[in-house]
């Protein structure tokens, strides 16, 4: 995690350096679907949002996740009616 903050610090040009182990716990439990990414962009999001250098849990998104199928799964559910359709 302290790896995704610096660099999101960096890109931001931001220094929020402290999440409280509240927040890191919360962060830890979470189901990240999206995996690294999906956590990197709720940090983001973090970041932009903290007042001062410190994450607080009002800055993480209410959910990790959308409703609704994956992206991956999404995305090999239009390739098989793709190729369903063409080999028809």
């Amino acid at each position: 995690m302290g790896y995704l903050l610096e660099k999101i610090n960096r890109e931001l040009r931001r220094n929020v350096r402290k999440v409280p182990p509240e927040v890191m716990k919360t962060l830890t439990d979470l189901p990240w679907r999206g995996n690294v990414r999906e956590l990197e962009n709720a940090l983001t999001r973090a970041v932009i949002l903290a007042k001062g250098d410190v994450v607080l849990k009002e800055n993480l998104p209410s959910s990790p996740t959308r409703s609704g199928p994956s992206p991956t799964t999404s995305s090999r559910s239009k390739r098989s009616r793709r190729s369903t359709s063409s080999t028809s």
